[in-house]
């Protein structure tokens, strides 16, 4: 008989080697590859969640995986060093979120609070400029 496979500790593990090779290229600095590869974590991490159900997951990662992207394409124009910290801030979130889970041995926690509110606004905002005017019912249906 095959052992029950629990999927949110697989996705846990997941998240922690992919967190931490999305660090590592954050802190090597910015550039073509390195915002590549975080991209590139954050998508694969965004599909996990899915799996898993876990939709806050799955919303931040996906949330992330688009701003490097972003980042990527204006390269051109000179890094953006507020946005590069606010990629970082948006990093230490969910390290602290795993983090958080992993020391009391429960399931991820919601990501949700007022600080990331305000940190989801300001990603959003950078992603799109043109919208003054977020809506106050959350920002999900703008990703």
């Amino acid at each position: 008989m095959v052992d029950e496979i629990n999927f949110v500790e697989v996705f846990c593990a997941e998240a922690r080697t992919r967190l931490e090779t999305a660090r590592t290229a954050f802190d090597e600095g910015s550039g073509l590859a390195r915002y590549d590869q975080i991209h590139q974590e954050f998508d694969t991490l965004a599909g996990a969640a899915r799996a898993c159900n876990l939709p806050d997951w799955e919303h931040w990662c996906r949330l992330l995986a688009r701003f490097a992207r972003h980042l990527r394409r204006q390269l051109a124009s000179g890094v953006d060093t507020a946005a590069h910290a606010l990629l970082q801030e948006a990093i230490d979130h969910l390290e602290a979120a795993d983090s958080d889970a992993q020391r009391s041995g429960i399931t991820p926690a919601a990501l949700v609070g007022p600080e990331l509110q305000s940190l989801e606004r300001t990603i959003l905002f950078t992603l799109e400029p043109s919208r003054s005017v977020l809506p106050e019912s959350g920002c999900r249906d703008l990703l």
